[in-house]
């Protein structure tokens, strides 16, 4: 059986150790992303790899993500001087020298010793957004203290947890260390289950070290509603990003309540399966905040 890129390590069971062929870091010349994602996965402990590569359901939306990728036609233009050229955009007021940024990932020490740290470093050259998960394996003052004399714009992603107490330092430790603004993810009000038992096997294993807050005592709030954004404009002057949705109706109602922006994300297809690919939603979504923004 040859195996397509995109779908190599669905093939390989939750404690099979595997490596693709050429995927020597020191002698092999990995270009792509999809190089990358090929063989990265085999350089991680099975624990961190069974969470990294984990999937809701039987990771259709998942693939979904990945095919919608694929499916990306580029047509140039031709004879349009391009002797001086530019990427550069704003997103919030900041400057970003192109338009991608970092989302959140958690727990990035299972990937690399140095964890967010070495994140921070491998981007420090570049004027762009990185999103640093509540779940993550480095105290968010001590990311915020290496970006600090970068050209990094952090924002500081978290959720509206059961306990309001918790949310509300996380935002003002967040304040404190010069984070720029703040996401919310909206659609996980309850855990999602990870195959390969991603998640609650590294829970359960203790390799989870989540340094802002205490996995054992933190859950989500499973009736957080829209107004909550008004609440959480209410505490902080960081613009709210909200982060998860995948309709313009559920975007228009958060613009609404007090949101500054919208990210719109299926959770790389980790928390719901069955849903649709982030290109079809994100088609669902333009356009309705900035009509809602003028009218």
């Amino acid at each position: 059986m040859v195996l397509s890129r995109e779908d190599i390590w669905n093939y390989i069971g939750c404690n099979e150790e595997f490596e693709p062929s050429g995927c020597d870091f020191k002698e092999s010349d990995l270009v792509t992303l999809d190089e990358y994602d090929r063989c990265g996965p085999a350089k991680l402990s099975l624990l961190a790899r069974n969470y990294f590569l984990g999937a809701a359901g039987r990771r259709t939306t998942y693939k979904r993500n990945k095919d919608a990728f694929d499916e990306i036609k580029i047509f140039p233009r031709m004879l349009r001087d391009v002797s001086k050229n530019s990427l550069g955009t704003s997103t919030l007021g900041l400057k970003v020298d192109f338009p991608i940024g970092l989302s959140p990932v958690a727990l990035q020490e299972l990937a690399h010793p140095d964890g967010e740290l070495a994140t921070v470093a491998g981007i420090s050259p570049f004027r762009t957004i990185m999103i640093l998960s509540s779940f993550a394996s480095t105290l968010l003052e001590d990311v915020g203290k290496a970006a600090q004399n970068s050209s990094i714009h952090l924002w500081m992603q978290m959720y509206i947890f059961n306990n309001r107490s918790w949310t509300t330092t996380l935002i003002q430790r967040a304040e404190l260390s010069g984070f720029k603004g703040i996401v919310i993810t909206a659609d996980a009000p309850v855990d999602g289950s990870l195959t390969c038992n991603g998640r609650n096997g590294l829970l359960e294993s203790g390799s989870a070290d989540m340094k802002n807050v205490d996995p054992t005592q933190l859950k989500f709030s499973a009736s957080a509603v829209f107004r909550d954004i008004t609440w959480l404009r209410s505490i902080t002057k960081l613009p709210i990003i909200i982060k998860g949705l995948l309709s313009g109706a559920d975007a228009t109602r958060a613009i609404l309540a007090g949101a500054s922006a919208i990210l719109v994300s299926n959770h790389g297809g980790r928390q719901l399966d069955g849903g649709p690919g982030n290109d079809r939603s994100l088609a669902r979504s333009s356009g309705c905040c900035e009509q809602t923004i003028s009218s």
